[in-house]
């Protein structure tokens, strides 16, 4: 459910940045367009910060399998 949230706010804010203001796009004409862009189930998230404080949060969401890289992008785990 959070990942469906997160797609419609982002789904929103992408739409919203590239539409022309006055175009009369409503809240569904808005979501509709944004389903066509972004798939929630091939979506892939990067969390950047310190792992010791943002880990265990991510794994609490429970949006798939956690891959943790360094810098460099090798993965550490």
């Amino acid at each position: 459910m959070r990942l469906r949230v997160s797609c419609n706010i982002v789904c929103r804010r992408l739409l919203l940045d590239v539409c022309i203001q006055g175009a009369g796009a409503d809240d569904h004409d808005l979501t509709t367009a944004g389903k066509s862009f972004l798939n929630p189930d091939r979506l892939v998230w990067v969390v950047v910060g310190d792992l010791a404080k943002v880990e265990a949060g991510i794994r609490e969401l429970n949006l798939g399998t956690v891959h943790v890289v360094d810098a460099d992008g090798n993965s550490i785990r």
